[in-house]
């Protein structure tokens, strides 16, 4: 009898150490998928701070050139004559080598640091933002246009564009399908500021906004600005669907005016055959500037606002809206080389 319980207790012993082992096994287990998983975050903090450094030294290194070189109609001129420069009466020298031109029109270039340009390049670009459609004091025309490529019908259009401009300017007429600050009230919501846009996202405080925003939005918020201290409109660096939403033309229209462009700069509105405010400037940049730094390889990307002040001569350049946003890898990339981001001849302290 003895043996028979002694053999009981032993085959008892066998299952209890499988379940030991098999709990330990999850253990062991779920710590090594934890440790991958923080060894991944690890690895993905760690690429993210490389590219940040990369975009901010980018992002320097063009602020530098923008503070030090001239603007031109054709763009940021480097190592072009600066003014000083042509008011004397001797003739200006300028070596074509040391030319290098960075175009407003948010034109891809290939970046990668100085001291170490083996690595691959980001994709920069540049976007004056004289070149985006201006909400401080765009036309009704134009903002209906603008409603209607981001996905609203004509009428909500229609209400949308007669409320931002009764929210924006500084009389209590209402337009048709607007509304003004007794509407504002009745709804519960804060009055219209009127006065010119300040920020893109005031638009998100006209009155139908909530109940009307346009489905595409986000889509076309690349194409807008809201620049109250200038109503400049640069034909240079505008894209397509912007020449079409200020001027009213067709695709054909504004694609021909962009391809013209490109062969060389456009001085004056009547040369691609539009009409225009004669006390506007129509084809020189704003001195606002959206900078991007994108990686494809990373599917990450960095973005900020720079305005030229030159008559601080503390701080003559400001970046802000800086913002990081991941997104999708591209899984193939192009094979096309991008053009160098042009660097100074003359570097800080020399």
């Amino acid at each position: 009898m003895s043996a028979v319980r002694g053999g009981s207790r032993a085959g008892f012993a066998l299952p209890v150490v499988l379940v030991t082992i098999s709990i330990l096994t999850l253990i062991f287990l779920t710590i090594v998928v934890a440790m991958d998983d923080l060894y991944g975050e690890i690895a993905t903090q760690k690429s993210e701070a490389a590219f940040q450094l990369q975009a901010l030294s980018a992002e320097a290194q063009f602020a530098y050139l923008a503070t030090t070189e001239p603007l031109t109609i054709q763009g940021l001129s480097v190592g072009g004559p600066r003014f000083e420069e042509m008011r004397g009466d001797a003739p200006i020298v300028v070596d074509p080598n040391q030319l290098s031109l960075i175009k407003l029109d948010a034109s891809p270039y290939g970046w990668s640091p100085r001291k170490d340009e083996t690595r691959p390049a980001i994709e920069v670009k540049v976007q004056d933002e004289g070149g985006l459609l201006n909400l401080s004091y765009a036309s009704r025309e134009a903002l209906v246009r603008l409603f209607m490529l981001a996905g609203s019908d004509a009428q909500s259009a229609g209400k949308l564009a007669s409320e931002a401009v009764d929210f924006r300017d500084s009389d209590d007429l209402l337009m048709v399908d607007g509304a003004e600050a007794a509407d504002y009230s009745r709804a519960g919501l804060p009055p219209p500021t009127n006065r010119p846009f300040q920020q893109v996202s005031e638009l998100n405080g006209i009155l139908s906004w909530e109940t009307r925003t346009p489905p595409l939005w986000r889509q076309v918020v690349p194409l807008v600005a809201a620049r109250p201290d200038g109503m400049s409109f640069n034909i240079n660096t505008a894209p397509v669907e912007v020449l079409m939403m200020q001027f009213g033309i067709s695709k054909a229209d504004a694609t021909m005016i962009v391809d013209r462009r490109r062969i060389e700069p456009l001085y004056s509105l009547s040369q691609v055959g539009l009409v225009g405010d004669d006390e506007q400037s129509y084809t020189f940049p704003s001195g606002r500037f959206r900078f991007s730094v994108v990686d494809q390889r990373q599917g990450i990307g960095y973005s900020s606002r720079l305005s030229l002040t030159p008559a601080s001569r503390d701080r003559p350049i400001w970046v802000e809206d800086t913002m990081v946003q991941r997104f999708k890898p591209r899984a193939q990339l192009s094979n096309q080389t991008l053009p160098a981001f042009p660097r100074s001849t003359v570097q800080p302290g020399d």
